[in-house]
């Protein structure tokens, strides 16, 4: 008598142990699908923050100090968030919209002074890495979003 109900209390506490081992691993399951929601957010907010850098890359061709650190910010951010290959391109395209406006200012300059044959090198050194721009910042932005889908947070790995 004494040995059954010592193997039916054994028994019991091996269920209750399995019942808190299943608990543990959902508790698990919804902290990692917490995690995913949060990261979706993030990479939501980049995808933000490069369309409206996109679309005022695209009115004016340049971007202002405060577009600029903002486009600098949101390759910080991707660091953490995208994987390394768009992070470069990003990065890429961050070191370009700051060359469009060195060598715009550049040429300013060098038109304020005289030197027309510089000031044309410099119009001419923006005018490539405008091209650059042209081409990559809406590649970027799609590449973001694709990124930034539901579907995609199992396949996709940060840097």
């Amino acid at each position: 008598m004494a040995v059954a109900a010592a193997w039916r209390i054994g028994k019991r506490q091996t269920q209750i142990l399995y019942e808190q081992v299943e608990i543990a691993r959902k508790q698990v399951d919804l902290a990692r699908n917490d995690l995913k929601i949060q990261l979706l957010e993030k990479r939501a907010e980049c995808v933000r923050a490069m369309r409206e850098i996109t679309q005022s890359w695209f009115q004016n061709m340049e971007l202002s100090d405060d577009e600029w650190r903002n486009f600098y910010n949101l390759s910080l951010d991707a660091q953490l968030l995208f994987p390394a290959d768009l992070v470069t391109r990003l990065e890429s395209a961050v070191d370009s919209s700051l060359l469009v406006k060195h060598h715009t200012r550049r040429s300013a300059q060098y038109r304020e002074q005289g030197k027309h044959d510089h000031a044309t090198e410099q119009l001419e050194k923006c005018y490539l890495e405008e091209d650059k721009l042209i081409d990559l910042m809406p590649k970027l932005l799609k590449q973001l979003i694709e990124y930034s889908r539901v579907d995609a947070w199992e396949t996709t790995e940060t840097q």
